[in-house]
């Protein structure tokens, strides 16, 4: 998946046109590849990568879920 590089990512109260519209799913690595060609600015991660960047901003921002759960 196409992910924004930090630099370009200013994220605002519309999370959609500031962050969303920038992250694309492709069939191959290649396909994210050429579309990287014509999109600079942007990387490519695996969506297991993509997922475990997701938990940590998560755990950053709304605090461990096995915490919460257990009070």
């Amino acid at each position: 998946m196409s992910f924004p590089e930090a630099e370009r990512m200013e994220i605002g109260e519309d999370v959609i046109t500031s962050f969303c519209h920038y992250v694309h799913f492709f069939r191959s690595p290649s396909m994210g590849k050429e579309w990287l060609e014509q999109n600079p600015g942007h990387t490519l991660l695996s969506l297991d990568d993509a997922l475990r960047l997701a938990r940590k901003k998560n755990a950053l921002q709304y605090g461990d879920p096995v915490l919460r759960v257990a009070r």
